[in-house]
């Protein structure tokens, strides 16, 4: 098996261009696209940005994104655009894909710039391995299957720094002309459409820090600073003057106290963490590249070549600043993964067989952080089934489960093997197969087969089956959610369910066709209530178990 890799990583890795962005873009859809479509939509962050995109294409306003009847300007625009785009293509409002199909497109893009920054700084072996190592990482694995903005983020900070790094080393042979500075400029305005202020800060940090590094702020007037603000700010404040003459000011002085001072400043919605916390996790989220992070670390004050200064310009900075921030959710770091990838990547050539009892540690955690992925899927199927709450129609045979982690786990015994030897080309080509198998049982086999996690679908279902109609045509039940106030319930009934009513019961009575769902905190029910049903699983955006009661009245029929 290890001749096999070792005859990859000779003839495809020095390989074309063109032979090595097939190769990886075939990799990136392997690893990626298994689960996109049998996931439900999960919520809370991805209910949201689907359902504000889907009232968006239907609506025809392209300047405020809404869900149900609340503006939602917590984000720039630039994603519904995008998933607006992706339903024209499609077709399939409705269906979760058509938006998660940006996010997988963002991710694949990012590989291709990151083997582009990668090769510039080094050569093409790093830019391939760094592309190979992002792509197999759990944290992107994760994300790029989830309709969010954070993987354009990632595209957008990649494309800056290779952009930027291009006319940062012209500046210093030759004058750069603004025509060279777009490119730049266009990477921050569309990060900044994408995500706010959060590329724009990291670009002005790292060019604070070349500045002090190069001791020269003539390298810094000479790329255009002026132009590249011009056209960095021009249509996200083009936005804001639009969103301001529709609403006025209070949104936008809202999105400044809440998504910047605000999560800067303390932990929002319980997601905080002590400055170290995106450190400590950053092992196993940038798994399998995550070997030679310690070797790196111990080396950076030796190796300060133009390549390496320049990564770190971007990477340290950017990282106290979300170390520093109140809130902290792993994904805020993802945007300088690509970066730090190509720094770890630059390292892996130079891997050399164990001969201490440090190395010897960092290969045995290395493997357990691995089996991460295998325990994980076992573990949630054999929970699934243990608790009553295997759906076998959603998934295929238990065999290829079983193949696909006896794969994952033979890779990994393989990969720690070749690191021991000091084969750190073959064994980040191994790991990468880890996280293949790992991912299609995982998210492809068993999150969809467990009932508990999607509750949403479990009432819509239920609900189904009770009238005959869907909820989310028109003529369908209506549907109102007391307690569970879901986002993934705004989504699978397009709109229709009314959360959180001032007065539930009231609202029940009114109509024939109504239905409730809680969880419980409308305490005991009227006599006239009747009590359909009970559907037991997790919320796991709150992390606790759930009995959810669907409730309707007895004096009428659905």
């Amino acid at each position: 098996m290890s001749d096999v890799l070792g005859r990859f990583v000779v003839k495809v890795m020095p390989g074309s261009g063109f032979v090595r962005a097939i190769t990886l873009l075939a990799a990136g859809l392997v690893l990626l696209l298994p689960g996109t479509t049998q996931l439900p939509v999960i919520d809370r962050d991805e209910a949201r940005f689907a359902q504000a995109s889907r009232q968006m294409h239907q609506s025809g306003d392209w300047i405020i994104p809404i869900i149900q009847d609340r503006p939602r300007l917590n984000k720039p625009p630039l994603v519904y655009w995008l998933h607006c785009l992706s339903i024209k293509m499609t077709d399939l409002p409705d269906q979760v894909f058509s938006y998660r199909f940006i996010s997988v497109s963002a991710a694949l893009l990012s590989g291709f710039f990151t083997m582009r920054l990668g090769s510039a700084l080094f050569d093409r072996r790093v830019g391939y391995l760094s592309t190979l190592g992002l792509l197999a990482s759990p944290l992107v694995a994760f994300d790029a299957r989830q309709a969010r903005a954070d993987q354009l983020l990632m595209l957008a900070t990649v494309a800056a720094s290779y952009f930027g790094w291009r006319l940062w080393q012209s500046s210093a042979t030759r004058p750069v002309s603004r025509w060279a500075s777009v490119p730049f400029a266009l990477c921050i305005s569309f990060g900044a459409m994408a995500k706010g202020p959060v590329l724009p800060a990291l670009v002005l940090l790292a060019a604070a820090a070349h500045v002090v590094h190069s001791r020269s702020l003539r390298r810094l007037f000479d790329i255009h600073p002026f132009t590249i603000l011009c056209i960095g700010a021009i249509p996200i404040l083009g936005w804001a003057f639009l969103v301001i003459d529709r609403l006025g000011m209070s949104p936008v002085v809202r999105f400044v106290e809440h998504e910047m001072l605000g999560r800067m400043g303390s932990a929002v919605e319980g997601h905080g963490g002590v400055p170290g916390t995106h450190f400590l996790l950053l092992p196993a989220l940038l798994w399998p590249l995550s070997f030679v992070l310690w070797e790196t670390l111990i080396h950076w004050r030796r190796e300060q070549s133009p390549s390496q200064m320049w990564l770190w310009g971007w990477i340290i900075p950017g990282w106290v600043l979300f170390e520093l921030a109140g809130t902290k959710l792993p994904h805020y770091t993802m945007p300088l993964y690509p970066l730090i990838a190509i720094l770890l990547a630059a390292r892996v050539p130079t891997w050399s067989p164990v001969h201490d009892w440090r190395r010897g540690l960092v290969v045995i955690l290395w493997c357990i952080v691995g089996m991460g992925f295998p325990i994980a899927a076992w573990w949630i199927r054999g929970h699934a089934v243990a608790t009553d709450q295997f759906d076998q129609y959603s998934v295929s045979s238990s065999t290829l489960f079983c193949l696909t982690l006896a794969l994952s786990i033979l890779f990994l015994a393989l990969a720690g093997k070749l690191l021991w030897m000091g084969r750190g080309l073959h064994a980040l080509v191994s790991s990468a197969l880890v996280s293949l198998f790992s991912s299609w049982a995982l998210f492809g086999q068993s999150l969809p087969s467990h009932r508990a996690p999607w509750l949403t679908e479990a009432v819509v279902a239920r609900l189904e089956s009770e009238t005959g109609r869907s909820p989310a045509s028109p003529d369908g039940p209506e549907l109102a959610a007391v307690g569970y106030a879901e986002d993934s319930l705004v989504f699978a009934t397009c709109g229709r369910v009314v959360l959180s009513p001032s007065e539930p019961m009231k609202w029940l009575r009114e109509d024939s066709n109504r239905w409730l769902v809680d969880d419980g905190s409308l305490g005991p029910l009227d006599e006239d209530l009747a009590e359909v049903c009970t559907i037991d699983g997790y919320r796991y955006p709150k992390g606790i178990s759930v009995e959810l009661r669907l409730i309707r009245s007895k004096r009428v029929n659905p």
